[in-house]
């Protein structure tokens, strides 16, 4: 969506937008300054400074690839997926459960472990996000979030994924 930090200075938003053009054989000719971009999230992550990068494009340049690639090559890093889908728009919460199911870890906080639905608040649930997110890194050290075409999930949903990703663990 492009929307600004959090406010509140701990964590920041970067944009990358990957290259459009390709390489026989090697799709990640020319990607070293999208790369660098999210080492330098990953980095401040790692010294308790949570960063967000949205990476945008046109369809079909790399962007999936490039984010995979990107968290195949983190040492350490315990990397969380959801992927939206125009499906994603008729299920409450459906990339928040995704991206928590991902973890494959029992014992969700509050709202995150009940049956999401419309009538749940939100931000309630961003909060419960960034909690889990919190318990996580204290556990496990870097946690990298990769949401994959979050422009499917409905404005609700979207506005609990960003409350929880701008405000971000310390």
């Amino acid at each position: 969506d492009g929307a600004g930090p959090g406010g509140d200075g701990r964590s920041s938003w970067n944009s990358v937008e990957p290259a459009t053009g390709r390489a026989a054989g090697d799709i990640f000719v020319g990607r070293s300054a999208e790369l660098a971009s999210l080492e330098s999230a990953a980095a401040a992550a790692r010294n308790h400074r949570p960063a967000v990068v949205l990476v945008e494009g046109e369809a079909g340049t790399g962007k999936s690839t490039l984010l995979s690639r990107f968290a195949s090559g983190v040492a350490g890093a315990r990397v969380l997926r959801a992927s939206g889908d125009e499906a994603e728009r008729l299920l409450p919460y459906g990339i928040v459960g995704q991206f928590t199911g991902s973890a494959q870890n029992g014992g969700l906080p509050g709202l995150l472990g009940s049956e999401l639905n419309d009538t749940v608040d939100p931000i309630a649930v961003g909060a419960d996000l960034v909690a889990w997110l919190e318990r996580l890194s204290a556990d496990h050290g870097l946690v990298l979030g990769v949401i994959d075409d979050i422009h499917w999930a409905v404005s609700s949903r979207r506005r609990a994924n960003s409350s929880a990703l701008a405000d971000g663990p310390s």
